[in-house]
């Protein structure tokens, strides 16, 4: 016999059950811990009714699920040192579903009375342990987090393995609770154990020769392990040009009985030749477009060369490098360049060659550079002033930046100070001394917002400055310097009116940054500057607003600029590419 077809829903919702004939929701309130977030999202997410929810479940399984949530709530805050909460529990049927509301008194927090955290054997004196006692995130007489307890044992065993404490094991590990009295002990000594030493290292590559490729080991068989200075070999062979993957394997179970661990490098080959073409814009610029070519190993000795060619609307360039990596290829080369350079400088045009060689090191964390070139360089005023200027150029310059994020720093700090100069008992057509300084800081403001600070000053000895060459003299304005006006713009003028460059330069900077969403930003800013024949003379301002965007190709700003100093001028639009530091 067949059922009706009108009692077929009917049957349907006997079978099935209330929660898929009427889906009904479920809304869940935690109170009491607004004050510590941490602990609400731990009780939130330990409580079966929130993890189990979903809109088809019935009356008589929600009634379970909720009549656990007071041994729940306990079991879940105790992690943060809660061992005595009150909780009041509640379920309301609405209209469109269920409340259920947690009332949670937390109650007094379980305090740490004693800690002990020790370690013994050769790690005793080791200063990364010695540092991570002095940071320990558990002491006494403070709230016990049972996370906080967890993250200490992790921290000793993870400096244990970096550092070759290979037998390192637990003499005690306890964490003991006392809820009567609100009272815990926190109890934690490592035996360390002997520490390993470096064994010697084999970098499987036959494209170099061996006794180069092993100069970026930069530590000795026999030296204590320290897994940092691994580290630092597999990033300065990634790095190097030279090889596609690297991967740097301490073979532990291989030790020795010496307790030597040898160290195996698988590396894979890069292509010899790379060669590249690249397109940009920028308002100071104009269109930009380049051309390139890498020559990775010229021989197996790792000296590499370079050719580019770049041409934008004020520069046109053909630059060639050779560069031969010296005793630690990581931080030491030598670079031989030979530059075809025309600059257009608004009211004339700058063509010279250099031909150098400059030896870069680090100095004291600061990457310093010790050059000397020759340039000759025709000035192009007009058909009838084209003077030709030779000097030969010793220079030092020093370098330093440091950011929390290369991309989009928060916090972060850029310096770079250059010294150079030229005398005629040293094949040149005119003495002359010059300074550079420039210092960049981004300063966090709060969680959404950061400063940008920057600073430039420069200034120029010589008796001669009408002979100085135009690209040793200073200008400024524009993208990277004083919006609101054209590139290179400020500067002293001749009789003529053509802008000529100056002796002396000051700019600085003050922005501010706000995130709007996601990636995007708004900034404010104020830049004042000028290029000078004396220090008396006064600054042009200039002030505007913008938008970043942390692309995934780098930062984008786009700004409008407006001159203080001189308000009859209108606004100027900036674009600029790259990071901040």
């Amino acid at each position: 016999m067949r059922a009706p077809s009108a009692l077929l829903p009917i049957l349907a919702a006997l079978l099935l059950g209330p929660g898929i004939a009427h889906a009904q929701s479920i809304e869940i309130e935690i109170l009491g811990l607004d004050e510590h977030e941490e602990a609400r999202e731990n009780v939130l997410g330990t409580l079966s009714v929130f993890r189990y929810r979903d809109d088809s479940m019935g009356e008589p399984r929600l009634r379970r699920l909720h009549a656990r949530a007071g041994s729940e709530i306990r079991q879940a805050l105790r992690p943060f040192g809660y061992y005595a909460p009150e909780t009041e529990s509640e379920i309301e049927a609405e209209e469109e579903g269920w409340r259920l509301r947690y009332r949670i008194t937390p109650g007094p927090r379980v305090q740490l009375t004693q800690v002990i955290v020790r370690i013994e054997g050769d790690g005793a004196d080791d200063r990364a342990f010695m540092r991570a006692l002095q940071e320990m995130p558990i002491r006494e007489n403070q709230p016990l987090n049972h996370q906080h307890y967890e993250d200490a044992k992790s921290t000793l065993l993870a400096i244990a393995d970096r550092r070759g404490y290979i037998e390192a094991r637990w003499e005690q590990r306890s964490l003991l609770v006392d809820p009567e009295t609100l009272s815990a002990r926190a109890i934690l000594i490592l035996d360390s154990g002997p520490r390993y030493r470096f064994g010697p290292v084999t970098i499987h590559q036959d494209i170099l020769s061996d006794s180069f490729v092993q100069r970026y080991v930069r530590f000795e068989e026999g030296e204590p392990f320290d897994a940092d200075r691994l580290l630092g070999l597999q990033y300065g062979l990634s790095d190097s040009e030279y090889f596609n993957f690297v991967q740097v394997t301490p073979q532990r179970d291989q030790a020795d009985e010496d307790r030597r661990i040898p160290i195996d490098v698988e590396v894979s080959e890069r292509p010899k030749h790379r060669y590249t073409a690249s397109i940009g814009y920028g308002t100071d610029t104009g269109p930009r477009y380049g051309l390139g070519w890498d020559y990775r190993r010229i021989n197996q000795y790792g000296h590499r060369g370079a050719l580019g060619y770049s041409i934008s609307d004020v520069r046109r360039a053909t630059e060639l490098r050779y560069i031969v990596p010296l005793d630690n290829p990581v931080q030491e080369r030598l670079v031989w360049d030979l530059n075809t350079i025309r600059e257009d400088r608004g009211d004339f045009l700058s063509r010279r060659n250099e031909f150098g060689v400059g030896r870069t090191t680090v100095q004291w964390n600061w990457l310093q550079t010790v050059f000397l070139r020759y340039e000759r360089e025709r000035s192009i005023f007009d058909a009838d002033n084209q003077p030709v200027s030779e000097i030969v150029v010793p220079g030092v310059t020093w370098s330093r930046t440091r950011a929390n994020d290369p991309t989009f720093p928060r916090r972060g700090l850029s310096l770079s100070l250059d010294v150079r100069g030229a005398r005629e008992e040293f094949l040149s057509d005119l003495n002359f001394f010059q300074t550079t300084l420039r210092a960049k800081r981004v300063q966090p403001a709060g969680e959404d917002n950061r400063f940008l600070i920057r600073l430039e000053l420069g200034g120029t000895g010589t008796e001669n400055f009408d002979r100085l060459p135009l690209s040793q003299r200073f200008f400024t304005g524009g993208d990277q310097s004083v919006r609101g006006f054209a590139y290179q713009e400020l500067s002293p003028v001749d009789d003529d009116g053509r802008r000529v460059g100056g002796r002396y330069l000051a700019v600085s900077s003050v922005e501010f940054d706000r995130r709007l969403s996601g990636q995007w930003y708004g900034a404010a800013f104020v830049d004042a500057g000028n290029a000078m024949m004396s220090f008396s003379e006064s600054l042009e301002t200039s002030a505007g607003v913008g938008v970043r965007w942390a692309s995934p190709i780098g930062m984008i700003r786009m700004d409008v600029a407006r001159p203080l100093s001189d308000p009859d001028r209108g606004w100027r639009f900036h674009l600029t590419v790259g990071p901040d530091l």
